[in-house]
C-alpha cells in the first residue's frame, strides 16, 4: 500500500468548481484508474486507509457513498422493528418484516429515526477519518415514500452539514427536496437523465424518446439551472448503456454538457470504470439558461398570506386526505400556492392515487367556529390544462351542503356556502367523478375557505 501511494504522482486538486469529469464506482481494485478522474463517487468501505490517500493525493475528489433512505442489509439495531430488526425499519405491507426496495433488495428506513440518524452520524465519522473529501448522499428520494418523510430528508441533510461544514456533499436525485437542501448541497447526481431507465425483468437498458427527452430538457433548464442561479452546486448526470453503444453514450455525454452538467454514462451495477474515447463535442448551450417565464420555484411565489384564509396553514389550517400519489403531498393543499404557475409538482399539487374508489380533502379551520361563506377549490395546472373535477360534494362538519356538477375546464370552482357555521370542511369526489384525462384521481393546487369568525372581521372575496 505504500509502494502504491509513491507510485502515484502527488497532483494538485482541480477547484470543486472547475472539475470537468468524475466516475461513479462501488468496486474494488481500481485505484490506478479512479485517479484518472476530477471526482470519485466511490464506496470507500472497500479499499484501505492508504489506497484512499494515494486517491486524494493524486488530486482527485473522493466521495464516499452513504445511504440516508435505505440499507443493504438489515440491521439488528435496537431490535424494536418489525421481524425483531431495528426500529428505523417499517413494515406498510404488513407481513411482519422491513419493507423492500424489489429493484435493489435493499430495506427503507424512516429517517427521523433518531436511531438511524446516530447510524448515519457514525458511519460519516468513520468515512472522514479515514481520508474522504465529501459524501454521496444516495437514496434520498426515501423523502417521497411518506409526507412526514419529505422534512426528515431535509432535517437529517442539514445536520449533516452543520455537522461537517467542511465535507462536500453531494445529493442523488432528491428533486423535491432539492429546493430546500440547495443552500447546503456542493452537489447533484441526475441519474437517468438522458435515459429513462433500466428493466430488470428484461435485463436492458431503456432507450429515451422524445417525451422522456422534452420533459428532462425542460426540467434541467428551469428547475435545476434555474435554482443554480440562486445557490449553486455541481450537477453531475449519470446515465447507463451497454458499453458497446457508442452511439448513445456519445448522445448521452453531448447532451449533458450542453446542459452544463458533468458527464459519466456506466453499466448498471455501477462494478466497471469507463474511460469512454467519447467526449463532449459541445459547449454548454445558450438555451441551457433560457427559462420559462411561466415557470417559478417555490421561493420565488409570492405567498397570499390573507389571515381571512382559514384553511391556509400559516394561519393554523390543517388537511387531511384520503390518500395521495408519490410526492403529492397533501400539505400543497394550504401552502398558499396557487395554480398560476408551472412549478415542480409537488410544490404545485396534490393528487390522490389513482384507484377507483371515493377521494377526499378534509380542512380543519385555523379559526373556528367560523360561520363559512365560500370555500374556493383552485385545480391542478397540467402544462396548459387543469385538471377540474366533474362533480364534488362538499360537506360541513359531516352535513352535506352543496352537490356541484362541473362541466368542462376551469382553473377554479368556487362554492358559496352562505353563513353556515362549523370547524371542518370536507370535499368529497365519488370514484369515477375526476378530471377527464384521469377520472380516478382527484387533482388539486389549492383550497381556500372564506368566511368570519367571532374573532375576525368579515372579507368580501
Amino acid at each position: 500500500m505504500i509502494a502504491l501511494a509513491f507510485a502515484l504522482a502527488f497532483s494538485p486538486r482541480v477547484e470543486w468548481d472547475s472539475v470537468r469529469n468524475y466516475v461513479c464506482y462501488y468496486g474494488k481494485n481500481r485505484v490506478s484508474d479512479i485517479v484518472a478522474f476530477d471526482v470519485a463517487i466511490m464506496e470507500p468501505r472497500n479499499y484501505e486507509d492508504a489506497e484512499i490517500q494515494a486517491i486524494s493525493d493524486s488530486g482527485t475528489w473522493v466521495i464516499g457513498y452513504v445511504s440516508l433512505g435505505e440499507t443493504d442489509q438489515l440491521h439488528k439495531g435496537d431490535g424494536k422493528g418489525p421481524g425483531g430488526y431495528a426500529s428505523y425499519y417499517f413494515d406498510d405491507d404488513g407481513d411482519g418484516m422491513p419493507d423492500m426496495n424489489r429493484n435493489w433488495h435493499s430495506y427503507y428506513v424512516n429517517p427521523a429515526s433518531t436511531l438511524w440518524h446516530r447510524h448515519v452520524f457514525d458511519r460519516i465519522r468513520k468515512l472522514k477519518k479515514k481520508g474522504v473529501h465529501g459524501i454521496f448522499m444516495d437514496t434520498i428520494d426515501n423523502a417521497d415514500l411518506k409526507p412526514e418523510f419529505h422534512y426528515a430528508m431535509i432535517d437529517l441533510i442539514k445536520e449533516i452539514h452543520d455537522s461537517f461544514p467542511d465535507m462536500k456533499l453531494v445529493a442523488n436525485r432528491g428533486f423535491t427536496i432539492l429546493e430546500d437542501i440547495a443552500p447546503v448541497i456542493d452537489g447533484m447526481m441526475w441519474e437517468d437523465f438522458s435515459m429513462p431507465g433500466y428493466d430488470f425483468k428484461h435485463k436492458r437498458y431503456l432507450r429515451p424518446d422524445s417525451s422522456f427527452l422534452e420533459w428532462t430538457g425542460y426540467f434541467a433548464v428551469n428547475f435545476i439551472n434555474r435554482l443554480r442561479k440562486y445557490h449553486h452546486f455541481n450537477v453531475f448526470a449519470l446515465d447507463y448503456a451497454d458499453p458497446s453503444d457508442t452511439s448513445n453514450i456519445s448522445f448521452y455525454y453531448n447532451r449533458a454538457c450542453s446542459y452544463g452538467f458533468i458527464p459519466y454514462v456506466a453499466t448498471i451495477y455501477l462494478d466497471s470504470i469507463f474511460h469512454h474515447s467519447v467526449k463532449c463535442t459541445t459547449g454548454v448551450s445558450p438555451e441551457a439558461f433560457k427559462f420559462d417565464p411561466d415557470f417559478r420555484l417555490r421561493s420565488e411565489i409570492y405567498i397570499r398570506e390573507s389571515i381571512y384564509n382559514l384553511a391556509y396553514r400559516g394561519n393554523g389550517g390543517r388537511v387531511w386526505t384520503d390518500s395521495y400519489s408519490i410526492s403529492y403531498r397533501p400539505d400543497a393543499l394550504n401552502d398558499g400556492i396557487r395554480n398560476e404557475f408551472r412549478m415542480l409538482w409537488s410544490d404545485a399539487a396534490w393528487a390522490s392515487d389513482e384507484k377507483t374508489f371515493p377521494h377526499f380533502i378534509e380542512v380543519e379551520l385555523a379559526d373556528y367556529p367560523a360561520r363559512i361563506d365560500s370555500v374556493i377549490i383552485y385545480w391542478a395546472r397540467e402544462n396548459d390544462e387543469f385538471e377540474t373535477s366533474k362533480r364534488v360534494v362538499l360537506q360541513i362538519d359531516g352535513r352535506k351542503v352543496a352537490d356541484v356538477r362541473i362541466n368542462g375546464q376551469h382553473p377554479r370552482t368556487k362554492i358559496p356556502i352562505g353563513g353556515i357555521k362549523g370547524s371542518r370542511v370536507k370535499i368529497l369526489q365519488d370514484k369515477g367523478d375526476g378530471p377527464e384525462n384521469a377520472p380516478d384521481m382527484m387533482w388539486v393546487a389549492e383550497v381556500e375557505v372564506y368566511g368570519t369568525t367571532p374573532r375576525l372581521p368579515k372579507e368580501s372575496y
